[in-house]
C-alpha cells in the first residue's frame, strides 16, 4: 500500500535585501574607493534587473501551467480502488498509534494512494510525488502539501467497495515572499459502490518552479 503524508507547507518569508545609499564623492584614496563601490553598485542593478527578467519569465510561464489547469476545473476521473480489508486498515491504525477496531481510521481512505506497491523511485519526480495530481501539466514544478480540508460522511468497514472521484477545484496564481507559486485545490470524492459518502477531502497544493542549484 502506498500512504499520503500531510504535512502542513506554508511558503516561508525570505527577507528582501538590503538597500543603502550610494557614497557621495570624496577625494583622493577615499575617491577611488567611491568609484570601486559606484561600480559595484551598478553591477548590481544590472543584476537586480536580471532578476527580474527572470522573475517576470516565471510568473508568465505560471500564469500559462494555471491556465490550463483552470480549463480542467470540473473534470472528474473516477476510480474504481476496490474492496477495503480489515488488515490494512488496522495495520493503519496501528502505525498511527490508534487502536485497530471494527472501522478505518477517519483519515485511512484520504491517505491512500492506492492498494498496489506502487511506482519504483525511477519514476517518482524530483520531490517525491507520483501520480497524485490526476495527469495535471506541473512537469519542472515542485510540489508541496499544503493542508487537507475533511468532511466524515461514513464508516468505512472492512469489505467496503471504494470509489473515488478526483477533480480540480480551485487553482490560484500568488505572489510570495521567495517568488510567485500556485495553489490548486484537489477535490477527492469517496464513495462506496451504492453512492454513498465516505469521506470528502480537499487537498491544498502548492506548487512553485524548481530552485536553481
Amino acid at each position: 500500500m502506498r500512504f499520503r503524508g500531510a504535512p502542513r507547507v506554508r511558503p516561508g518569508a525570505v527577507p528582501r535585501g538590503d538597500r543603502r545609499a550610494l557614497p557621495g564623492p570624496s577625494r583622493g584614496v577615499q575617491g577611488a574607493h567611491a568609484d570601486r563601490g559606484r561600480r559595484r553598485a551598478a553591477q548590481d542593478v544590472d543584476r537586480q534587473g536580471g532578476e527580474e527578467t527572470t522573475e517576470e519569465a516565471v510568473v508568465s510561464t505560471l500564469e500559462e501551467v494555471c491556465e490550463d489547469v483552470r480549463k480542467r476545473i470540473g473534470t472528474v476521473t473516477r476510480d474504481d480502488l476496490g474492496p477495503v480489508s480489515a488488515r490494512d486498515f488496522q495495520r493503519f491504525a496501528v502505525a498511527a498509534g490508534e487502536p485497530p477496531g471494527a472501522t478505518a481510521p477517519p483519515l485511512f481512505l484520504s491517505s491512500v494512494l492506492g492498494w498496489g506497491a506502487g511506482p519504483t523511485g525511477d519514476a517518482l519526480s524530483p520531490d517525491g510525488t507520483g501520480d497524485e495530481t490526476a495527469g495535471l501539466p506541473l512537469d519542472g514544478l515542485r510540489l508541496m502539501g499544503a493542508g487537507q480540508d475533511l468532511d466524515f460522511h461514513a464508516p468505512v468497514r472492512d469489505g467496503t467497495r471504494v470509489v473515488r472521484e478526483t477533480s480540480v477545484e480551485d487553482v490560484t496564481l500568488k505572489q510570495g515572499g521567495s517568488g510567485p507559486f500556485l495553489v490548486i485545490t484537489m477535490l477527492r470524492m469517496f464513495a462506496d459502490e451504492s453512492g454513498t459518502p465516505l469521506v470528502t477531502c480537499r487537498d491544498n497544493l502548492i506548487a512553485r518552479p524548481e530552485a536553481p542549484r
